[in-house]
């Protein structure tokens, strides 16, 4: 896995930290910068909440239910929007993120 060969990638940025579910590095971003919690970037324009909800990665790398439920807690007190969404396929609506488990 990507993450175990370089896990200096978790670092890198809050979107990667919080994919990674490493809770110690979010809560670092944020402390250097509470708005990292809300920026976007090019191209897609995700915010760090997304990639903080969804799961796969986090359950391959034995990331608790609890540390999970903490990594988004962090964002959210940190000003991350709850009606955050992301499109469905083919462009059938949107889903709110906190949807998902």
């Amino acid at each position: 896995m990507l993450l175990r060969d370089h896990p200096e990638l978790i670092g890198l940025s809050i979107r990667t930290a919080a994919a990674a579910g490493d809770l110690d590095a979010v809560h670092h971003h944020l402390a250097a910068d509470a708005t990292s919690a809300t920026r976007t970037i090019p191209p897609d324009h995700t915010p760090p909440l997304v990639y903080a909800v969804l799961g796969t990665v986090k359950q391959i790398r034995g990331v608790s239910r609890d540390d999970h439920v903490a990594l988004v807690r962090a964002l959210l007190d940190a000003g991350a929007d709850p009606n955050t969404s992301i499109s469905l396929p083919d462009n059938a609506g949107r889903i709110p993120v906190l949807y998902f488990p």
